[in-house]
């Protein structure tokens, strides 16, 4: 009587394992045309491509509309990578007098950065 109860537990454990990460990875995908937030205290933004040349850094709150999704295979910018327009946060960035700014700024940022 245990085995099969056990042989079900098991399979059920597995199917769990199988599906919960589909499940959060379908959650935490996006795609081009939708705006995100970024969730991280700050998300830096390349120009050109993926982990090359730094323009800019984004601040927890920033809104990040996505026109491409590239994902890198090797070398040190491997991952998932959103290329679109930002708009910092009225409130969020300031200037070197200390006033209040907004902007926009076009690059890409590593999707790690929304989740």
């Amino acid at each position: 009587m245990t085995k099969p109860l056990s042989l079900l537990a098991t399979t059920a454990a597995l199917a769990a394992a199988a599906v919960l990460p589909a499940a959060g990875l379908a959650a935490t995908a996006a795609h081009a045309g939708q705006t995100v937030a970024v969730h991280d205290k700050t998300a830096y933004v390349d120009n050109k491509a993926p982990g090359r040349i730094f323009v800019g850094t984004l601040l927890k709150g920033d809104s990040f509309k996505i026109d491409r999704v590239a994902t890198v295979f090797h070398g040190p910018a491997k991952g998932v990578w959103y290329h679109g327009k930002a708009t910092g946060k009225p409130g969020n960035h300031t200037d070197a007098k200390g006033h209040h700014i907004t902007f926009t700024i076009t690059g890409w940022v590593r999707a790690a950065a929304f989740s």
